[in-house]
């Protein structure tokens, strides 16, 4: 009998393939249909200006809440930070988006950050800006701007409320939500994601924020297409700026990054095969070393019973003393008076280096 049945050839129709997932086009603002969407660069107030005033002509309208308002796809970026647990960076770049154009705001680039038009436009309750993440984007302009965004909507929550079958199976990403909902992908590269956003914008660097920015607004409009496909009449969670809050610490616009292994001594660190590393006087770390702080017997109860002193030691004993009470007094023979352990009780001679002690009795 053979090992192995032979397997007969089956043969699939073209139904058989319809749940198999094919090549999904990439989403692309110059693409988009009926006509591709404007680009709008702003770094000046004038630029700005311009840019606000196209997005306000073309923001569609939705009734949201039983109130007629304008939305806009939102996004921004800040510049990478690579020093683990460092505090982030400004927020260098501001996406709006319509289904006509889309605006970049070149912020960190900008005289006054944020214009006075977008900060209106930013605080207007009346302008719906829908995102993924949104609520962290928001906290870093409140602190890096002093502007408490209000009207937002997280996609993500939309889809919950919306299509819930749906939403289950996608995770909580701008990617992977365009995928599930519109079977379009968006590109991701890491490599742009963590470029220099506070540099002048390249052409791949433009295209990828505002593909961000208009794949936001598709989200949205897919997502009230399908609450009213379905008669789904559940309110809509607007996010108000007094929902933000500022989690991230700030980055100094003159930050010096300092050296792990920095230490503000006069010694540099020792390296490998370099033997001991001389300091600022010309002696050895095994030669240097700092006078703890010590108590004068006679005044151990007083108000002067701690004197510090901080100088250089040239011999160095080669063992630990320690003397009790009970011995009465300080050992004449060296050069330096006894430190006092607290914890112990006792005086002991110390010939290796430690930090300075602010005892008070």
């Amino acid at each position: 009998m053979p090992l192995f049945l032979p397997v007969q050839p089956t043969t699939m129709s073209h139904d058989d393939h319809a749940d198999l997932p094919g090549p999904m086009t990439p989403l692309h603002y110059a693409d988009a249909a009926p006509r591709p969407l404007e680009l709008l660069y702003a770094t000046t107030d004038k630029e700005a200006r311009h840019a606000i005033n196209k997005l306000l002509l073309s923001a569609p309208v939705h009734t949201i809440n039983d109130k007629p308002c304008n939305v806009l796809g939102f996004d921004t970026e800040s510049k990478a930070q690579f020093v683990k647990g460092g505090p982030q960076r400004k927020t260098a770049l501001i996406q709006l988006s319509t289904e006509a154009c889309v605006a970049l705001f070149h912020v960190c680039r900008m005289p006054r950050g944020l214009s006075a038009e977008l900060r209106a436009l930013l605080e207007d309750e009346s302008y719906i800006k829908a995102g993924v993440a949104i609520l962290g984007d928001a906290a870093g302009i409140l602190q890096d701007f002093d502007v408490r965004m209000q009207s937002m909507v997280e996609l993500p929550a939309l889809a919950v409320s919306s299509v819930p079958e749906k939403m289950a199976r996608c995770t909580p990403g701008l990617k992977s939500m365009l995928e599930g909902f519109l079977g379009r992908t968006i590109t991701k590269a890491k490599k742009i994601c963590l470029s220099n956003w506070e540099a002048p914008l390249t052409k791949r660097q433009k295209d990828y924020a505002a593909n961000d920015a208009y794949a936001s607004i598709a989200l949205f409009q897919h997502l009230m297409k399908e609450r009213s496909d379905r008669n789904n009449n559940k309110p809509i969670e607007l996010i108000s700026g007094a929902s933000v809050v500022v989690k991230r610490p700030k980055f100094p616009s003159d930050a010096v990054q300092v050296p792990r292994n920095h230490e503000d001594k006069p010694e540099k660190s020792r390296a490998k095969g370099m033997g001991n590393q001389k300091g600022e006087l010309g002696k050895s770390k095994a030669k240097r070393t700092r006078a703890s702080p010590y108590v004068v017997p006679s005044k151990r109860g007083g108000e002067e019973a701690v004197a510090t002193k901080d100088s250089d030691i040239s011999t160095v004993q080669s063992s630990r003393r320690t003397i009790g009470d009970s011995e009465g007094g300080i050992n004449p023979l060296h050069p330096y008076p006894p430190s006092y352990d607290a914890f112990t009780n006792m005086y002991y001679y110390q010939h290796t280096t430690l930090p300075q002690h602010d005892f008070n009795w």
